[in-house]
């Protein structure tokens, strides 16, 4: 087993594809974590032929507006289509993850976010709080401190969508291990 691209976005590395093969050569289980932006079969053709056990798209909202918004430079379609392409391409033999990190900025999107997903063949939705890591501006107007019972609301009301809608895709954030947790006191 080999996770590539846990903390930077592998798929810029000018040997990509080399890489890659190399993985595959070794018949090696893949573990990928990218933003899904280059992920095609002609730029990237090593990894839709590739073993590939459970790939993590970095994805924050699920409109145009507040994708292109957060992800400064992203490609919202491009990207949802790179990522639709994937999934049809591996479906039946990886599992498919989005992490949203969640701030003001997207908050509005969280409820929607799992039949968003579910409709494109994901597995799992990660909702992650934004943690403000640097003292600018952008970071501080967006973070949820000041808005938890709105955040937290979201997320029941996502949780609510997955349930009601027999959506065929999981929910997971910390959030949801506390209410487990205090709901079967």
């Amino acid at each position: 087993m080999v996770t590539v691209g846990a903390a930077f976005e592998l798929l810029i590395h000018p040997d990509i594809n080399q890489l890659v093969n190399k993985l595959n050569e070794n018949n090696a289980e893949i573990y990928l974590v990218t933003n899904g932006h280059n992920l095609n079969r002609k730029e990237i053709p090593a990894l839709f032929d590739s073993k590939i056990n459970t790939i993590t798209f970095s994805f924050d909202g699920i409109s145009q507006e507040t994708y292109e918004k957060v992800r400064r430079g992203g490609n919202f379609r491009r990207t949802v289509d790179n990522i639709k392409n994937f999934v049809i391409a591996h479906n039946g033999e990886a599992k498919f993850a989005i992490n949203f990190t969640v701030m003001k900025e997207n908050l509005h999107e969280v409820k929607d976010a799992p039949e968003f997903w579910s409709n494109i063949g994901i597995d799992l939705v990660r909702f992650i709080s934004m943690v403000v890591r640097e003292d600018d501006n952008y970071f501080h107007e967006n973070t949820l401190w000041n808005v938890k019972g709105t955040y937290f609301s979201a997320l029941e009301e996502a949780r609510t969508n997955v349930l009601s809608k027999s959506l065929p895709i999981s929910i997971l954030s910390p959030y949801f291990e506390t209410t487990t947790k205090m709901e079967q006191a």
